[in-house]
C-alpha cells in the first residue's frame, strides 16, 4: 500500500519521463559511471549501473527508486523502534517517499536508483549497529556504511544521525545504565570510523589503479581528517545554518504550503516530550546532561557532510539525512509525552500535524513536476519548430554544423506553469543549463532523446567561440527574424 501511494504521488514524473538539466546533459538513454564519478569519490556507482545494464528508463528509474525509498522508510520504523505504533508505521515511511527531495532525486534518471540505494544502505548500517551485538553489529554496520558512501557521500549523515537518535533514546529509557550507554557510544563511533576508513581505502585503491585524480568539485579533493578538524570553525556553523534553513528557510527546500509552521509546532511538541522525560529522570543528572548534549549535537550529525567537506554547498539532493528528523520527532512525542489524557491528545496533535505536512509535501511534488512538465512541453515545441526551419535551410541540408544556444524560458517562451514561483529552483531551471556549452549539449540530447534526430552538431569549442563573437551578440532571439544565422561556418540558432 505504501508503494502504491508513492507511485500515485510520483506518477506525473514517471509517466512523462521528466528530468532535470544535469540528467539530460550527462545521462542520455544509456549511462555507465566512469572516471568523472570516480573522481567525485563515488566508486560504487559503476556497480549499480552494471547491474541495471546501463539502461536509463524513466519507468525503471522511477519505480526502482520508489521501491528502495519505501523499503528505507519501513526500515526506518524499525530503527526508531516505532513499529508498535500503528499511525507511525504509516506516517514515517510516507514522510520519506513523499518528501520533496525524493522527487529531486527522481529527476536524476541516470543515478536515482543508486542514490535511493545509498539512503537505504545508510539506514541499514544504523540498524545493524543497533540490532547485532558488539563486533558483528560494528562490522556489518561499517560494511553497509562503506557501501552507502561509495554511492553518495552525503548519506553519512543518515547513519550518524540515526545512531545519535538511538543513543538518546537508550539514555532516556535507561538513565541509570551509563556503562551500557558508554558501550553503545563506543560501538557507534567505531562503526562509523571503520566505515569511513574502509570507504577511503577502497577509493584510494581505485584511484591508484585507474590513474584518476580526485576532482575539486564541491571540495572532493580536500577530504581528510586533518582538514576536517582544522575547518570545524567553518563546518559547525554551516551545519546549524543548513539544518535551520532546511526546515524554516527557502534556499534548500521551497517550504511552501504551510510546512514551516507545521515543522515549528512539531519541534515544540518534541521539546515538550523531551522536557517531560527529563523531568521524570531528573535525579539522574549525568544522563540528563548527556541527553541535552546529544540533542544539541543532532544537527551536526545529520549535516555531517558539512563537517567532513566544509567547502561543499548543500542542495536539496544532498539533504537526505534530514529526512530522518521528522520521524524522530514523531517518535519522541509518541514515546515520552506520557499517558495522561492531555499528553495523549498532544500525541494525536503531532499525528494530525504530520498529516498536514504530508499534504504540503504532496502539493510540492505536484508543483515541482508541473513546473518541469511545462518546461519540457515548451522546450520540445521550440525544438520541433527549429527542426522544421533547419530542414528548409540549404546549409543544413549540405551538412553544416548546427549550434542551438539558450533557454526558452530566458527568451520569448516563459514557463507557463501556474505554480512556477513555488517550485524548487532546480525545477524552475527547466531542461537546460544556463552555461553556453552545457546548454548547447543539452539541446543535442533533446533532439536525440525526444525527437529521435541526430544532427551534425558544433563542438564545445566552437560554441564557446561563437557566443563571444559580435555577430552572436547582435542576433535576435528566436522566433524573431534573424535568430537563425551562419557564424564561423556553423548554423546558429539563438533561443535566448
Amino acid at each position: 500500500m505504501l508503494l502504491a501511494v508513492a507511485l500515485v504521488a510520483h506518477f506525473q514524473m514517471i509517466a512523462n519521463g521528466l528530468q532535470n538539466p544535469d540528467s539530460l546533459w550527462l545521462g542520455g538513454d544509456y549511462h555507465i559511471a566512469d572516471s568523472w564519478e570516480l573522481s567525485l569519490g563515488r566508486w560504487g556507482l559503476v556497480l549499480v549501473d552494471l547491474l541495471r545494464g546501463g539502461f536509463v528508463s524513466p519507468i525503471l528509474s522511477g519505480v526502482g527508486m520508489l521501491v528502495l525509498y519505501t523499503a528505507a522508510g519501513m526500515l526506518l520504523v524499525r530503527v526508531l523502534e516505532a513499529q508498535n505504533s500503528r499511525p507511525l508505521r504509516w506516517l514515517i515511511p510516507l514522510t520519506v517517499v513523499l518528501a520533496p527531495q525524493v522527487l529531486i532525486t527522481e529527476s536524476y534518471l541516470f543515478c536515482s536508483i543508486a542514490y535511493a540505494l545509498a539512503f537505504l544502505l545508510a539506514v541499514a548500517a544504523a540498524y545493524w549497529v543497533q540490532r547485532l551485538p558488539r563486533w558483528p553489529g560494528v562490522l556489518l554496520g561499517a560494511l553497509f556504511l562503506m557501501a552507502s558512501l561509495s554511492l553518495y557521500q552525503s548519506n553519512v549523515g543518515v547513519t550518524a544521525g540515526l545512531l545519535l537518535m538511538w543513543l538518546l533514546r537508550t539514555l532516556l529509557d535507561e538513565p541509570e545504565a551509563l556503562a551500557a550507554f558508554a558501550r553503545r557510544l563506543g560501538r557507534t563511533l567505531l562503526a562509523c570510523a571503520l566505515g569511513l576508513v574502509a570507504y577511503y581505502m577502497v577509493l584510494q585503491l581505485r584511484l591508484y589503479t585507474t590513474q584518476v585524480a580526485l576532482s575539486g568539485y564541491k571540495g572532493a579533493d580536500s577530504v581528510g581528517v586533518l582538514h576536517a578538524l582544522t575547518s570545524l570553525g567553518t563546518g559547525i556553523p554551516q551545519a546549524y545554518r543548513d539544518f535551520f534553513d532546511y526546515f524554516f528557510g527557502r534556499t534548500l527546500a521551497a517550504n511552501y504550503y504551510h510546512v514551516r509552521p507545521v515543522y515549528a509546532l512539531l519541534f515544540v511538541l518534541a521539546a515538550v516530550a523531551l522536557a517531560v522525560r527529563l523531568w521524570q529522570i531528573r535525579r539522574h543528572r549525568v544522563a540528563c546532561l548527556l541527553a541535552v548534549v546529544l540533542v544539541v549535537l543532532l544537527p551536526l550529525a545529520v549535516a555531517a557532510i558539512d563537517l567532513i567537506v566544509p567547502e561543499t554547498t548543500l542542495i536539496l539532493l544532498t539533504c537526505s539525512p534530514l529526512l530522518t528528523v521528522v520521524p524522530f520527532v514523531l517518535t519522541l512525542c509518541a514515546r515520552y509525552m506520557g499517558e495522561r489524557r492531555l499528553a495523549r491528545a498532544a500525541v494525536w496533535l503531532a499525528v494530525g500535524l504530520t498529516v498536514v505536512l504530508l499534504r504540503g509535501y504532496l502539493l510540492q511534488l505536484n508543483t515541482d513536476s508541473t513546473t518541469l512538465l511545462a518546461s519540457q512541453r515548451t522546450t520540445l515545441t521550440v525544438a520541433q519548430s527549429l527542426l522544421q526551419e533547419l530542414q528548409q535551410r540549404p546549409e543544413y541540408r549540405a551538412g553544416m554544423p548546427v549550434a542551438i544556444i539558450g533557454q526558452p524560458e530566458s527568451g520569448n517562451y516563459p514557463n507557463l506553469s501556474p505554480c512556477y514561483d513555488k517550485a524548487d529552483s532546480l525545477m524552475q531551471m527547466g531542461l537546460l543549463f544556463h552555461s553556453p556549452h552545457a546548454n548547447a549539449e543539452g539541446w543535442q540530447q533533446i533532439f536525440k532523446q525526444y525527437l529521435g534526430v541526430a544532427l551534425n552538431w558544433s563542438s564545445r569549442e566552437q560554441v564557446m567561440e561563437i557566443v563571444n563573437t559580435p555577430e552572436y551578440q547582435m542576433m535576435a532571439v528566436y522566433p524573431q527574424e534573424g535568430s537563425l544565422q551562419e557564424i564561423q561556418g556553423c548554423l546558429v540558432a539563438r533561443v535566448a
